[in-house]
């Protein structure tokens, strides 16, 4: 039984992850998500650093966001071919990343046991020593 749930703690996680992100991805490469005005803006952004080799620092008009998307969308775009798609999949990629270094961390600083570390950070207790 605790073999079962040490896996189940691992691949559940996991399952849960990389489901809704290969649903969306799906989605994205049939076309079925229309493109917003922030998507469009870090595309303008990616093609400028790119193609004209513009280093900003801020998002055109929007000096709240940072650029790290448009940089990392401009490589792409130097491998591929410039499109909505690849720098959907970039940010995909960028939250697959994210979630799992996430999970990591919670596992690690909860004695492995995420789901208190969902608990508190959901509740905002910081003091994981329980």
């Amino acid at each position: 039984m605790r073999k079962l749930l040490k896996y189940l703690t691992i691949i559940l996680p996991v399952i849960l992850i990389t489901l809704p992100i290969a649903l969306r991805a799906v989605l994205s490469i049939l076309g079925w998500t229309p493109t917003n005005s922030d998507e469009s803006t870090m595309n303008l952004v990616a093609l400028h650093i790119a193609f004209r080799g513009e280093l900003p620092s801020f998002l055109y008009g929007q000096y709240y966001l940072g650029v790290v998307d448009a940089y990392v969308g401009a490589v792409l775009f130097r491998i591929f071919e410039p499109s909505v798609l690849v720098m959907r999949q970039e940010l995909k990629a960028e939250r697959i990343s994210y979630m799992h270094a996430r999970r990591l961390m919670d596992t690690q600083y909860t004695s492995h046991r995420p789901e208190l570390a969902i608990s508190q950070t959901r509740l905002g207790w910081h003091n994981t020593s329980a």
